[in-house]
């Protein structure tokens, strides 16, 4: 036996006669309005928040990009006198401390300057050469603390002698 609702059931749980949805009408302000903007207000807290928890970009790292660090080490040699168009920079971040660095500048001509690499340090929002040279750099000197952590130059496959 199949049960069929009455008209009065029909009506009680919300359709017509026809089966369709009733239209309710209702009295009092529009509430479509302020659920759109109860949802946009949601959105940008949790935009927010996944921004400081989360950082905002790549660019947002615990340190500044490899690029940042090409052209700290680019402007540094343009500061001392070197011509730049002469050598050709690239820098790569540690993997054991990405606010540190190393960068190589090696000459593109034939007759340019030597080749030559340095430790960067991402500090306050920006890159800053440490030390720079041919050989050693970062190393101590006899009787003096070393600029470069000797795990930061060990995670270049760089040692210090001695």
């Amino acid at each position: 036996m199949t049960y069929l609702p009455s008209e009065a059931d029909a009506t009680a749980l919300g359709f017509d006669v026809a089966g369709g949805p009733q239209s309710q009408r209702r009295s009092g302000p529009v509430r479509g309005p302020i659920i759109l903007l109860v949802c946009l207000v949601g959105m940008v807290i949790l935009l927010l928040l996944g921004t400081l928890l989360f950082g905002a970009s790549s660019h947002a790292s615990p340190s500044g990009s490899v690029d940042g660090a090409v052209q700290a080490a680019t402007e540094n040699y343009r500061i001392a006198g070197v011509n730049v168009d002469e050598l050709s920079f690239n820098a790569e971040k540690s993997l054991v401390d990405p606010h540190w660095a190393i960068f190589t500048a090696v000459p593109v001509v034939a007759r340019g300057p030597q080749a030559s690499y340095g430790y960067e340090l991402f500090t306050q929002h920006r890159w800053v050469v440490v030390e720079d040279g041919q050989a050693n750099v970062g190393c101590a000197a006899a009787g003096a603390a070393p600029r470069v952590p000797l795990s930061i130059i060990e995670s270049f496959g760089r040692s210090c002698p001695g």
